[in-house]
């Protein structure tokens, strides 16, 4: 499983607020060590979801002229 990687405790310490946003924004745990030995796995609950109103578009490898966007929007109401 790939991870955010290895942390000092000092560094732990100092940064917890951002590794565990960073940890909870992309999904991956971290490892803090001390005296540079894995000492602790910090991951987190659940991933991020989607916000409300939030669109993700994936490529699907075909295009859609401009003019069509209009006709596939034209009943969305946000």
């Amino acid at each position: 499983m790939p991870t955010m990687g290895r942390v000092g405790f000092a560094e732990a310490k100092d940064r917890l607020s951002s590794l565990t946003a960073s940890a909870n924004e992309t999904g991956l745990p971290f490892t803090i060590t001390k005296n540079g030995k894995p000492w602790v796995e910090v991951r987190p609950l659940a991933v991020k979801e989607h916000r409300a109103g939030a669109v993700t578009i994936s490529p699907v490898g075909r295009k859609v002229a401009v003019a069509d966007l209009d006709e596939v929007f034209a009943g969305y109401e946000g």
